[in-house]
């Protein structure tokens, strides 16, 4: 026989081995789904470092949940190492929201445009460096993927093949703010995107754990 203890943890990694998102264009750091939670997706390190366009750039995302909610952040910074460097106004001249906080329906790519030049970053010009983080909830915490970028003016806008559609990008309000500098703090910010449909599916992972467990234990 099983513990409670033994089966409800079961239940626990039933439930997180389906919370995660991929960053599929541009190339992230890296992807861990144990470490995802982390600052970067756990990849504190600068990766490959691509072309991304000033102007009309796109990003593209595989999300694991029927519905998440999803902030777009940069850091104009060669190598960014925590959430601070992501959090500040437009009005300090550092980095900012390339996207605020929307939500996405149903599993699968989703691709979205952005307009890095238009955010009135004195210091988001061609040839610099910089790094984009995506922060992604599922209603089971803030994930997140970072993408290492040398912002180009002249670089095309390439949409990866993947892409079923782009969504064009939303406005930005001048007084908006990146991510939180925790993880607490930036899971309260997507309870309300989250919805009913986040529910829908960690209820369906504890179902389908139950109904897994019913069946080991009849034999």
């Amino acid at each position: 026989m099983f513990s409670p203890s033994a089966i409800i943890s079961a239940l626990t990694l039933a439930v997180a081995a389906s919370a995660h998102f991929t960053l599929d264009f541009p190339e992230t750091r890296g992807f861990d789904e144990e470490i995802e939670p982390k600052f970067c997706g756990g990849f504190d390190k600068v990766g490959n470092r691509s072309q991304f366009p000033l102007g009309g750039g796109v990003l593209a995302i595989d999300s694991h949940h029927p519905s998440a909610s999803v902030l777009v952040t940069i850091a104009i910074n060669d190598a960014p190492t925590s959430f601070d460097q992501f959090n500040a106004t437009k009005s300090a001249g550092s980095a900012g929201t390339v996207l605020p906080f929307f939500k996405i329906e149903g599993e699968g790519v989703h691709c979205f445009a952005t307009n890095i030049e238009g955010l009135g970053i004195a210091s988001a010009k061609d040839g610099v460096e910089a790094t984009i983080q995506i922060q992604f909830d599922g209603g089971d915490g803030p994930l997140f993927q970072c993408a290492d970028v040398t912002l180009s003016s002249s670089a095309s806008a390439t949409t990866p093949s993947t892409c079923p559609a782009v969504s064009p990008a939303p406005s930005v309000s001048s007084t908006a703010t990146s991510t939180s500098t925790s993880s607490d703090s930036a899971a309260s910010q997507t309870q309300t995107p989250g919805g009913s449909g986040t529910q829908l599916q960690v209820s369906a992972a504890l179902l389908a754990a139950f109904a897994a467990f019913g069946g080991f234990l009849a034999l």
